[in-house]
Protein backbone atom coordinates (compact mmCIF):
# COMPACT_ATOMS: atom_id res chain seq x y z
CA UNK A 1 0.00 0.00 0.00
CA UNK A 2 1.43 3.35 -1.08
CA UNK A 3 1.52 5.84 1.62
CA UNK A 4 0.14 8.82 0.29
CA UNK A 5 1.33 12.43 1.37
CA UNK A 6 -2.02 14.44 1.75
CA UNK A 7 -4.06 11.59 3.15
CA UNK A 8 -6.65 10.79 6.57
CA UNK A 9 -3.49 8.68 7.78
CA UNK A 10 -1.13 11.47 7.57
CA UNK A 11 -3.29 13.55 8.84
CA UNK A 12 -3.89 11.83 12.06
CA UNK A 13 0.18 10.97 12.27
CA UNK A 14 1.00 14.50 12.09
CA UNK A 15 -1.54 15.61 14.68
CA UNK A 16 -0.75 12.85 16.94
CA UNK A 17 3.10 13.72 16.69
CA UNK A 18 2.16 17.69 17.17
CA UNK A 19 -0.06 17.03 20.17
CA UNK A 20 2.01 14.61 21.49
CA UNK A 21 5.45 17.24 21.59
CA UNK A 22 2.63 19.74 22.37
CA UNK A 23 1.65 17.91 25.76
CA UNK A 24 4.98 16.67 27.04
CA UNK A 25 6.53 20.71 26.07
CA UNK A 26 3.79 22.32 28.15
CA UNK A 27 2.90 19.69 30.86
CA UNK A 28 -0.98 20.88 31.59
CA UNK A 29 -2.96 19.35 34.17
CA UNK A 30 -5.50 17.33 33.18
CA UNK A 31 -7.98 18.02 36.03
CA UNK A 32 -11.95 17.15 35.57
CA UNK A 33 -13.09 20.70 36.73
CA UNK A 34 -14.59 23.60 35.27
CA UNK A 35 -17.58 22.87 32.59
CA UNK A 36 -15.62 19.04 32.38
CA UNK A 37 -16.88 18.74 35.79
CA UNK A 38 -20.76 19.53 35.23
CA UNK A 39 -20.65 17.19 31.40
CA UNK A 40 -18.75 14.42 33.52
CA UNK A 41 -21.48 13.83 36.36
CA UNK A 42 -23.73 12.18 34.45
CA UNK A 43 -21.27 9.38 33.65
CA UNK A 44 -19.97 9.32 37.04
CA UNK A 45 -22.92 9.73 39.14
CA UNK A 46 -24.35 6.51 37.79
CA UNK A 47 -21.67 4.40 37.56
CA UNK A 48 -20.35 5.05 41.64
CA UNK A 49 -23.77 6.05 43.10
CA UNK A 50 -26.18 4.20 40.77
CA UNK A 51 -28.54 7.20 40.18
CA UNK A 52 -28.81 11.38 39.08
CA UNK A 53 -27.91 12.56 42.27
CA UNK A 54 -25.60 15.22 41.73
CA UNK A 55 -24.96 16.19 45.71
CA UNK A 56 -21.70 15.18 46.30
CA UNK A 57 -20.18 16.05 43.16
CA UNK A 58 -21.55 19.87 43.20
CA UNK A 59 -20.15 19.60 47.22
CA UNK A 60 -16.40 18.79 45.40
CA UNK A 61 -17.26 21.53 42.78
CA UNK A 62 -17.54 23.87 45.30
CA UNK A 63 -14.24 22.74 47.80
CA UNK A 64 -12.20 23.14 44.79
CA UNK A 65 -14.08 26.75 43.44
CA UNK A 66 -15.35 27.93 46.92
CA UNK A 67 -18.54 28.33 45.23
CA UNK A 68 -22.46 26.93 46.74
CA UNK A 69 -23.90 25.35 44.05
CA UNK A 70 -24.77 22.05 46.03
CA UNK A 71 -27.22 24.41 47.28
CA UNK A 72 -27.57 26.89 45.15
CA UNK A 73 -28.42 24.21 42.38
CA UNK A 74 -31.71 22.91 43.43
CA UNK A 75 -34.26 22.72 40.92
CA UNK A 76 -38.09 23.57 41.39
CA UNK A 77 -38.69 20.04 42.19
CA UNK A 78 -36.02 19.59 45.01
CA UNK A 79 -33.46 17.77 42.72
CA UNK A 80 -29.75 19.11 41.87
CA UNK A 81 -30.20 20.26 38.34
CA UNK A 82 -27.20 20.43 35.69
CA UNK A 83 -27.15 22.68 32.86
CA UNK A 84 -24.61 20.37 30.86
CA UNK A 85 -25.63 18.19 27.86
CA UNK A 86 -25.66 14.24 28.46
CA UNK A 87 -23.84 13.94 25.39
CA UNK A 88 -19.90 13.99 26.12
CA UNK A 89 -21.13 11.29 29.02
CA UNK A 90 -22.44 9.14 26.72
CA UNK A 91 -19.51 9.44 24.15
CA UNK A 92 -16.35 9.09 27.12
CA UNK A 93 -18.00 5.44 28.27
CA UNK A 94 -16.08 3.57 26.54
CA UNK A 95 -12.88 5.29 27.69
CA UNK A 96 -14.02 5.53 31.13
CA UNK A 97 -14.43 1.80 31.52
CA UNK A 98 -10.02 0.80 31.54
CA UNK A 99 -10.12 3.85 34.13
CA UNK A 100 -12.84 1.89 36.41
CA UNK A 101 -10.20 -1.23 35.70
CA UNK A 102 -7.04 0.03 36.20
CA UNK A 103 -8.94 2.02 39.25
CA UNK A 104 -9.84 -1.14 40.53
CA UNK A 105 -6.67 -3.60 40.04
CA UNK A 106 -3.62 -0.90 40.74
CA UNK A 107 -4.63 -0.27 44.62
CA UNK A 108 -3.81 3.60 43.90
CA UNK A 109 -4.91 5.23 46.89
CA UNK A 110 -7.60 7.61 46.25
CA UNK A 111 -8.96 10.93 48.00
CA UNK A 112 -12.06 12.19 47.65
CA UNK A 113 -14.90 11.51 45.46
CA UNK A 114 -13.92 8.16 43.58
CA UNK A 115 -13.83 8.70 39.66
CA UNK A 116 -11.63 11.46 39.84
CA UNK A 117 -7.98 10.17 40.25
CA UNK A 118 -5.62 10.13 37.71
CA UNK A 119 -6.85 6.98 35.53
CA UNK A 120 -9.70 9.02 34.39
CA UNK A 121 -8.13 12.27 34.34
CA UNK A 122 -5.85 10.88 31.96
CA UNK A 123 -8.38 8.14 29.69
CA UNK A 124 -11.11 10.87 29.49
CA UNK A 125 -8.71 13.13 28.32
CA UNK A 126 -7.33 10.79 25.88
CA UNK A 127 -10.94 10.13 24.72
CA UNK A 128 -11.35 13.60 23.84
CA UNK A 129 -8.28 14.26 21.65
CA UNK A 130 -9.55 10.62 19.70
CA UNK A 131 -12.92 12.15 18.61
CA UNK A 132 -10.71 15.56 17.66
CA UNK A 133 -8.48 13.16 15.81
CA UNK A 134 -12.12 11.45 14.24
CA UNK A 135 -13.26 14.67 13.57
CA UNK A 136 -10.22 16.27 11.43
CA UNK A 137 -10.30 13.04 9.37
CA UNK A 138 -14.52 13.59 8.44
CA UNK A 139 -13.63 17.26 8.14
CA UNK A 140 -10.70 16.29 5.57
CA UNK A 141 -13.20 13.54 3.80
CA UNK A 142 -16.08 16.18 3.61
CA UNK A 143 -13.20 19.16 2.11
CA UNK A 144 -12.12 16.45 -0.49
CA UNK A 145 -15.43 15.99 -2.12
CA UNK A 146 -14.88 19.77 -3.08
CA UNK A 147 -11.27 20.60 -3.31
CA UNK A 148 -7.77 19.21 -3.95
CA UNK A 149 -6.07 16.89 -1.02
CA UNK A 150 -3.40 18.79 -0.21
CA UNK A 151 -5.95 22.29 0.22
CA UNK A 152 -8.16 19.99 2.55
CA UNK A 153 -5.31 18.81 4.28
CA UNK A 154 -3.69 22.19 5.00
CA UNK A 155 -7.26 23.63 5.87
CA UNK A 156 -7.81 21.13 8.55
CA UNK A 157 -4.27 22.37 10.26
CA UNK A 158 -5.32 25.70 10.07
CA UNK A 159 -8.37 25.38 11.99
CA UNK A 160 -7.27 23.31 14.24
CA UNK A 161 -3.45 25.19 15.36
CA UNK A 162 -4.89 28.80 14.41
CA UNK A 163 -8.30 28.82 16.20
CA UNK A 164 -9.66 28.29 19.66
CA UNK A 165 -10.06 24.37 19.72
CA UNK A 166 -5.98 23.97 20.52
CA UNK A 167 -6.31 24.77 24.06
CA UNK A 168 -8.80 22.18 23.88
CA UNK A 169 -7.06 19.69 23.26
CA UNK A 170 -3.46 20.50 25.46
CA UNK A 171 -4.94 22.15 28.52
CA UNK A 172 -8.55 21.53 28.57
CA UNK A 173 -9.39 18.38 27.06
CA UNK A 174 -12.37 17.42 29.40
CA UNK A 175 -14.34 20.43 28.11
CA UNK A 176 -16.96 19.48 25.89
CA UNK A 177 -15.66 21.48 22.89
CA UNK A 178 -13.20 18.77 21.20
CA UNK A 179 -16.29 16.20 21.31
CA UNK A 180 -18.59 19.60 19.27
CA UNK A 181 -15.84 19.69 16.69
CA UNK A 182 -16.07 16.28 16.20
CA UNK A 183 -19.79 15.79 16.06
CA UNK A 184 -20.14 18.62 13.82
CA UNK A 185 -17.11 17.66 11.07
CA UNK A 186 -19.11 14.44 11.45
CA UNK A 187 -22.62 16.01 10.25
CA UNK A 188 -21.12 18.29 7.83
CA UNK A 189 -19.14 14.97 6.14
CA UNK A 190 -22.52 12.76 5.95
CA UNK A 191 -24.37 16.05 4.82
CA UNK A 192 -22.35 16.16 1.44
CA UNK A 193 -22.19 12.59 1.64
CA UNK A 194 -25.92 12.53 1.41
CA UNK A 195 -26.21 15.41 -0.89
CA UNK A 196 -24.03 13.52 -3.16
CA UNK A 197 -26.22 10.28 -3.02
CA UNK A 198 -28.72 9.54 -5.74
CA UNK A 199 -30.42 6.85 -4.28
CA UNK A 200 -31.75 6.80 -0.71
CA UNK A 201 -32.38 3.92 1.28
CA UNK A 202 -32.84 3.50 4.99
CA UNK A 203 -29.55 2.67 6.21
CA UNK A 204 -28.53 5.84 4.84
CA UNK A 205 -31.31 7.81 6.81
CA UNK A 206 -30.81 5.70 10.09
CA UNK A 207 -27.01 7.13 9.67
CA UNK A 208 -28.55 10.74 9.15
CA UNK A 209 -30.59 11.18 11.89
CA UNK A 210 -27.72 9.27 14.27
CA UNK A 211 -25.10 12.37 13.06
CA UNK A 212 -27.85 14.89 13.58
CA UNK A 213 -28.76 13.67 17.20
CA UNK A 214 -25.10 13.06 18.19
CA UNK A 215 -24.29 17.15 17.02
CA UNK A 216 -27.25 18.00 19.31
CA UNK A 217 -26.79 15.86 22.04
CA UNK A 218 -23.19 17.15 22.73
CA UNK A 219 -23.71 20.55 22.50
CA UNK A 220 -27.49 22.14 22.62
CA UNK A 221 -26.15 25.11 20.36
CA UNK A 222 -25.03 22.52 17.73
CA UNK A 223 -28.54 22.42 16.90
CA UNK A 224 -27.72 25.53 14.48
CA UNK A 225 -25.88 23.02 12.04
CA UNK A 226 -29.29 21.28 11.46
CA UNK A 227 -29.84 23.49 8.92
CA UNK A 228 -27.83 22.25 6.37
CA UNK A 229 -28.90 18.54 6.72
CA UNK A 230 -32.58 19.44 6.72
CA UNK A 231 -32.62 21.81 3.62
CA UNK A 232 -31.22 18.53 1.72
CA UNK A 233 -33.23 16.43 3.11
CA UNK A 234 -35.99 18.93 2.05
CA UNK A 235 -34.50 18.75 -1.09
CA UNK A 236 -34.36 14.96 -1.47
CA UNK A 237 -38.00 15.23 -0.47
CA UNK A 238 -38.84 17.30 -3.68
CA UNK A 239 -36.93 15.39 -5.53
CA UNK A 240 -38.88 12.10 -4.88
CA UNK A 241 -35.60 10.77 -3.66
CA UNK A 242 -37.19 9.42 -0.61
CA UNK A 243 -40.21 7.67 -0.75
CA UNK A 244 -42.73 8.50 1.10
CA UNK A 245 -43.03 5.19 3.54
CA UNK A 246 -38.86 6.41 4.63
CA UNK A 247 -39.57 9.76 4.85
CA UNK A 248 -40.19 10.15 8.46
CA UNK A 249 -37.65 7.73 9.61
CA UNK A 250 -34.43 10.48 10.02
CA UNK A 251 -36.37 12.71 12.56
CA UNK A 252 -37.05 9.31 14.44
CA UNK A 253 -33.96 8.55 14.44
CA UNK A 254 -33.41 11.85 15.84
CA UNK A 255 -35.77 11.85 18.22
CA UNK A 256 -34.80 8.18 19.99
CA UNK A 257 -30.75 9.75 20.08
CA UNK A 258 -31.72 13.11 22.07
CA UNK A 259 -34.37 10.92 24.04
CA UNK A 260 -31.39 10.70 26.79
CA UNK A 261 -31.71 14.52 27.31
CA UNK A 262 -35.15 14.73 26.90
CA UNK A 263 -35.54 11.85 30.11
CA UNK A 264 -32.69 13.53 32.07
CA UNK A 265 -34.34 17.22 31.98
CA UNK A 266 -37.62 15.65 32.79
CA UNK A 267 -36.10 14.08 35.89
CA UNK A 268 -34.05 16.81 37.19
CA UNK A 269 -36.12 19.48 36.05
CA UNK A 270 -40.15 18.30 35.59
CA UNK A 271 -40.10 19.24 31.92
CA UNK A 272 -38.81 17.25 28.65
CA UNK A 273 -37.74 21.11 27.00
CA UNK A 274 -36.45 24.01 28.65
CA UNK A 275 -33.27 26.04 28.89
CA UNK A 276 -31.54 25.17 31.98
CA UNK A 277 -29.65 27.82 32.50
CA UNK A 278 -32.99 30.14 33.08
CA UNK A 279 -35.62 32.58 30.88
CA UNK A 280 -33.14 35.22 30.79
CA UNK A 281 -29.57 33.49 29.76
CA UNK A 282 -30.35 33.77 26.30
CA UNK A 283 -31.36 37.79 25.73
CA UNK A 284 -31.98 37.57 21.80
CA UNK A 285 -33.17 41.47 21.66
CA UNK A 286 -29.57 42.74 22.99
CA UNK A 287 -26.68 40.80 20.92
CA UNK A 288 -23.26 42.08 21.72
CA UNK A 289 -22.24 40.84 18.30
CA UNK A 290 -19.22 43.38 17.59
CA UNK A 291 -17.95 42.18 21.24
CA UNK A 292 -18.57 38.28 20.48
CA UNK A 293 -16.44 39.13 16.93
CA UNK A 294 -13.87 41.70 17.69
CA UNK A 295 -13.77 42.32 21.73
CA UNK A 296 -10.19 41.72 23.72
CA UNK A 297 -12.70 39.66 25.86
CA UNK A 298 -12.35 36.53 23.82
CA UNK A 299 -13.62 37.93 20.48
CA UNK A 300 -13.20 35.35 17.68
CA UNK A 301 -11.09 37.72 15.75
CA UNK A 302 -9.30 39.81 17.98
CA UNK A 303 -7.82 36.10 19.18
CA UNK A 304 -7.60 34.18 15.98
CA UNK A 305 -7.87 36.86 13.43
CA UNK A 306 -6.56 33.93 10.35
CA UNK A 307 -10.33 33.08 10.59
CA UNK A 308 -11.26 36.09 9.14
CA UNK A 309 -8.81 34.52 6.45
CA UNK A 310 -11.45 31.44 5.81
CA UNK A 311 -14.45 34.12 5.86
CA UNK A 312 -12.72 36.06 2.72
CA UNK A 313 -12.55 32.13 1.27
CA UNK A 314 -16.05 31.33 1.84
CA UNK A 315 -17.05 34.82 0.56
CA UNK A 316 -15.13 34.41 -2.61
CA UNK A 317 -16.80 30.71 -3.07
CA UNK A 318 -19.97 32.07 -3.29
CA UNK A 319 -19.91 31.83 -6.69
CA UNK A 320 -19.21 28.26 -7.74
CA UNK A 321 -20.98 26.68 -4.38
CA UNK A 322 -24.19 28.84 -3.83
CA UNK A 323 -26.16 26.95 -2.04
CA UNK A 324 -23.25 25.22 0.11
CA UNK A 325 -22.04 28.99 0.66
CA UNK A 326 -25.72 30.41 1.58
CA UNK A 327 -26.59 27.50 4.31
CA UNK A 328 -22.74 27.91 5.66
CA UNK A 329 -23.32 31.77 5.57
CA UNK A 330 -26.96 31.62 7.38
CA UNK A 331 -25.97 29.19 10.11
CA UNK A 332 -22.26 30.96 10.97
CA UNK A 333 -24.61 34.11 10.99
CA UNK A 334 -27.02 32.55 13.37
CA UNK A 335 -23.85 31.19 15.47
CA UNK A 336 -22.67 34.51 16.10
CA UNK A 337 -25.89 35.83 16.72
CA UNK A 338 -26.93 32.77 19.49
CA UNK A 339 -23.53 33.61 20.98
CA UNK A 340 -24.06 37.43 21.08
CA UNK A 341 -27.78 36.84 22.97
CA UNK A 342 -26.11 34.85 25.67
CA UNK A 343 -26.07 36.49 29.30
CA UNK A 344 -22.30 35.52 28.86
CA UNK A 345 -21.59 36.28 25.60
CA UNK A 346 -17.62 36.22 26.39
CA UNK A 347 -17.95 32.67 27.42
CA UNK A 348 -16.76 32.64 30.76
CA UNK A 349 -13.05 31.41 31.40
CA UNK A 350 -12.33 31.02 27.78
CA UNK A 351 -9.36 30.71 25.46
CA UNK A 352 -11.01 32.73 22.56
CA UNK A 353 -14.29 31.95 21.22
CA UNK A 354 -14.65 28.99 22.62
CA UNK A 355 -18.46 28.53 21.42
CA UNK A 356 -17.82 28.71 18.29
CA UNK A 357 -15.61 25.96 17.99
CA UNK A 358 -18.15 23.89 16.43
CA UNK A 359 -18.20 26.49 13.56
CA UNK A 360 -14.64 25.74 12.20
CA UNK A 361 -15.74 23.23 9.37
CA UNK A 362 -17.36 26.28 7.54
CA UNK A 363 -14.00 28.50 8.09
CA UNK A 364 -12.20 25.48 6.57
CA UNK A 365 -14.32 25.35 3.49
CA UNK A 366 -13.39 28.68 3.03
CA UNK A 367 -9.34 28.21 3.74
CA UNK A 368 -10.14 25.08 0.85
CA UNK A 369 -11.22 27.40 -1.44
CA UNK A 370 -8.74 29.94 -1.28
CA UNK A 371 -5.75 27.10 -0.94
CA UNK A 372 -7.14 25.22 -4.23
CA UNK A 373 -6.59 28.70 -5.94
CA UNK A 374 -3.52 29.99 -4.69
CA UNK A 375 -0.32 30.66 -7.32
CA UNK A 376 1.39 27.23 -6.05
CA UNK A 377 4.56 28.44 -7.52
CA UNK A 378 7.36 27.32 -5.17
CA UNK A 379 8.44 30.94 -3.59
CA UNK A 380 4.51 31.94 -3.32
CA UNK A 381 4.06 28.79 -1.60
CA UNK A 382 6.57 29.21 0.86
CA UNK A 383 5.16 32.69 1.40
CA UNK A 384 1.77 31.40 1.83
CA UNK A 385 3.21 28.58 4.30
CA UNK A 386 5.20 31.21 5.86
CA UNK A 387 2.08 33.36 6.75
CA UNK A 388 0.39 30.27 8.19
CA UNK A 389 3.59 29.52 10.57
CA UNK A 390 3.21 32.99 11.60
CA UNK A 391 -0.24 32.51 13.33
CA UNK A 392 0.58 29.20 14.50
CA UNK A 393 3.03 30.66 16.30
CA UNK A 394 0.90 33.74 17.59
CA UNK A 395 -1.48 30.59 18.83
CA UNK A 396 1.05 29.03 20.20
CA UNK A 397 2.27 32.03 22.53
CA UNK A 398 -1.27 32.88 23.54
CA UNK A 399 -1.21 29.27 24.46
CA UNK A 400 1.89 29.48 26.82
CA UNK A 401 1.66 33.14 28.21
CA UNK A 402 -2.53 32.14 29.77
CA UNK A 403 -1.15 29.67 32.20
CA UNK A 404 1.61 31.67 33.28
CA UNK A 405 -0.54 34.68 34.16
CA UNK A 406 0.37 37.25 31.03
CA UNK A 407 -3.38 36.30 29.88
CA UNK A 408 -6.00 35.83 32.56
CA UNK A 409 -8.55 33.70 30.67
CA UNK A 410 -11.66 34.14 33.36
CA UNK A 411 -10.99 38.00 33.37
CA UNK A 412 -12.00 41.16 31.14
CA UNK A 413 -8.62 41.22 28.87
CA UNK A 414 -7.94 44.66 26.58
CA UNK A 415 -6.65 44.48 23.30
CA UNK A 416 -3.68 46.14 24.11
CA UNK A 417 -3.06 43.13 26.87
CA UNK A 418 -4.11 40.27 24.76
CA UNK A 419 -1.64 41.41 21.61
CA UNK A 420 1.30 42.53 24.37
CA UNK A 421 0.83 39.22 25.98
CA UNK A 422 3.25 37.08 23.51
CA UNK A 423 5.99 39.99 23.46
CA UNK A 424 5.73 39.64 27.49
CA UNK A 425 5.93 35.96 27.28
CA UNK A 426 9.21 36.09 25.51
CA UNK A 427 10.76 39.07 27.00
Amino acid sequence: MKFKLFSSLSLVLFLVLVFSISIFILNPKWDIAGDGHGYYMYLRSLAFDGDFDFTNEYIRYDGIYGTDLSNQATTSIGKHGNPFAIGMSILLSPFFIPAILLDFFSGFAQFGLLGFSIYYQLFLSFGSIFYVLLGAVFLFKALQSFFSSLSSWLSVIVVIFCSPLLHYVIYEPMMSHGLSFFACCLLFWYSVVFLKKEKIDSKTLIFLGLSIGLTVLVRWQNIIFVLFPAIIYLKKIQERKIITSKVFISPLVVLLILLPQFLMWKFLYGSFFLVPQGSGFIQFLQPKILSVLFSGYHGLFSWHPFLLVGVLGLILAFRKNKFLVTAMSIMLFVQVYLNASLLDWWGGSAFGARKMIGSLFIFAFGFAYLFDRVDKSKVKAIVYLGIIFIFFVWNYLLLIASPRGFLPLGEPVSIKQLYSAPFVLLR
